[in-house]
């Protein structure tokens, strides 16, 4: 949680103008993926932390990788 209160900012502003969306969005953007498993929030608390901070789970990148995979490997069942 301490490193990630170094880069915070930049990582906001970098995901709004990525995904070409306001950084009041960002949040939102964030509560979905942490309920479709894909994120999780750091816990416990550290000087002015004020929530949102965390990571991405196994299951994000897991996905990721599914979405790399072309269409004709997806019948070979050694893929998964």
């Amino acid at each position: 949680m301490q490193l990630s209160t170094k880069f915070w900012n930049l990582f906001l502003e970098k995901v709004s103008s990525d995904f070409k969306i306001g950084r009041e969005e960002v949040p939102g953007l964030i509560n979905r993926l942490s309920r479709s498993g894909c994120y999780t929030e750091f816990t416990g608390g550290y000087l002015s932390y004020i929530g949102g901070q965390g990571q991405t789970t196994g299951l994000f990148h897991k996905l990721v990788e599914l979405i790399k995979i072309k269409k004709k490997d997806l019948w070979d069942i050694n893929n998964f």
